[in-house]
């Protein structure tokens, strides 16, 4: 499959479509993908350009939703282009037996021309399961590797490494 997608992965804690009533915005990207399945097991290599900010240029009414946004200060498209450049090449593989999904994601985020410049190694593996009367979600996120900020006086390269967890659990009757 190739083309303009909505991105989303497990949870959404690293990619989230934005797909809800209440969501402003969501990851998309120019992606070329081909999913293979083996009886529960996917397999997805992929590789996308990541798209940020608006899309739109103009609501029906003829104005630009960015003209609400805008108060002398940064403006959020001026921000949401900071990963204009930014590329993405991985995996992601998933398990989904009856009564449970379980989902594994290697990724590497390559940025070049912008002011922030880097690569990054992102894992984020996630499961969701019926165990008696409980639905159980869990995802968790790796990110490390080197950014530098080339828009500050002195540009400076930063080692970075973050975790992220989120888990839930509900009665399912």
């Amino acid at each position: 499959v190739a083309g303009r997608q909505q991105v989303h992965w497990g949870l959404g804690l690293f990619y989230n479509d934005g797909n809800c009533l209440n969501c402003d915005f969501g990851d998309t990207q120019d992606r070329v993908f081909f999913s293979s399945r083996v009886g529960p097991v996917a397999v997805a290599p992929y590789f996308g350009k990541v798209i940020e900010g608006r899309i739109e240029s103009r609501s029906a009414s003829g104005v630009r939703p960015q003209e609400f946004l805008d108060d002398g200060k940064e403006s959020l498209r001026d921000s949401a282009s900071m990963d204009a450049d930014a590329a993405d090449l991985g995996v992601a593989v998933r398990y989904q037996p009856q009564g449970y999904e379980a989902g594994f994601l290697m990724n590497g985020r390559f940025q070049r021309v912008s002011p922030f410049k880097g690569r990054l190694a992102i894992m984020d593996g996630y499961g969701k399961a019926d165990v008696a009367f409980l639905h159980i979600e869990g995802e968790l996120v790796f990110i490390n590797g080197r950014a530098t900020n080339a828009a500050q006086p002195t540009p400076q390269r930063t080692r970075v490494t973050q975790l992220g967890l989120f888990g839930t659990a509900y009665w399912n009757r």
